[in-house]
């Protein structure tokens, strides 16, 4: 039965992540390589799929999962640094779910209904940021080829290669933290609700 509720609350949450996608963004199909479009459709299929295993009494592998906290831990922050007027995020309508919500609710059916087991702790932290860095990696290449980043937060002229791999260095650092206190915190809830 636990499963079958698990399986309930993953769907409901992947729905909604799923259709804010396609509320927000259908109206404008070029902003479809967005960060937070990806983050959110891609997080939204695998809680989903996450959800189906647990009917038959498995999950979805960690370094999936992982990877993909790390990615709503950063939309999480930069609603907070939005919230705080330091930096200018879309709040409207689906965005409002896409930049805020729909974190919270991935990073909080990861934390209370994913069990983490103990194996291979280091390389879970490793490779954390895969996600993130990928898409920085994108966003470099693709503001070499068109001239412009995704979020035209710098010029393409201001980030030199040198520049680009500190940057790089800095979002698999900081991501890996993510994935590490994630870790953590989930261990510590499951182990809470187990005794």
């Amino acid at each position: 039965m636990k499963n079958l509720y698990k399986f309930i609350i993953k769907l409901s949450i992947g729905i909604i992540m799923i259709s804010t996608v396609l509320i927000g963004y259908i109206p404008e199909p070029e902003y479809f390589i967005e960060f937070t479009c990806l983050s959110n459709l891609i997080c939204g299929i695998v809680i989903i799929i996450d959800g189906i295993l647990n009917l038959k009494n498995k999950q979805i592998p960690n370094f999936i999962y992982i990877g993909f906290i790390s990615a709503m831990w950063v939309l999480a922050i930069l609603c907070l640094v939005g919230a705080l007027g330091l930096y200018q995020l879309n709040f409207r309508g689906a965005f409002f779910f896409l930049h805020s919500i729909n974190p919270i609710l991935y990073i909080v059916a990861y934390l209370f209904l994913y069990e983490e087991n103990d194996n291979m702790m280091l390389k879970k932290i490793l490779i954390a940021p895969y996600f993130v860095c990928l898409y920085f990696i994108f966003d470099y290449i693709f503001g070499l080829i068109s001239g412009n980043f995704v979020y035209q937060l710098f010029e393409v002229s201001d980030i030199n290669f040198g520049y680009a791999i500190l940057i790089f260095i800095a979002i698999y650092l900081l991501t890996a933290l993510f994935g590490f206190l994630s870790i953590i915190l989930n261990k510590l809830i499951n182990k809470k609700s187990h005794s």
